[in-house]
């Protein structure tokens, strides 16, 4: 049986055909629930996680807006875009 990543229900076929399609191909990529204030992270790459260097426990749950990667050098602008 594979490995599931993050909250993906086998009912939700959308997300599943997504991670499914994409992951492995050097993808680095994050899929939010739009129906959930602040839209958290429901499932992250395998290309994203060795990106960021984060732990895919530390990206799941999170906001895909990504401000956890803002760093001190983050200029304003860039944070408003």
């Amino acid at each position: 049986m594979p490995q599931r990543k993050g909250l993906l229900a086998p009912q939700n076929t959308f997300l599943d055909t997504i991670a499914t399609r994409f992951d492995g191909t050097h993808s680095n990529f994050v899929l939010g629930n739009a129906q959930v204030k602040e839209y958290p992270i429901v499932y992250c790459s395998d290309g994203f996680v060795e990106l960021t260097g984060f732990s895919r426990s530390q990206i799941m749950s999170r906001s895909c807006s990504c401000t956890f990667l803002w760093g001190p050098n983050t200029s304003e602008t860039a944070k408003d875009s």
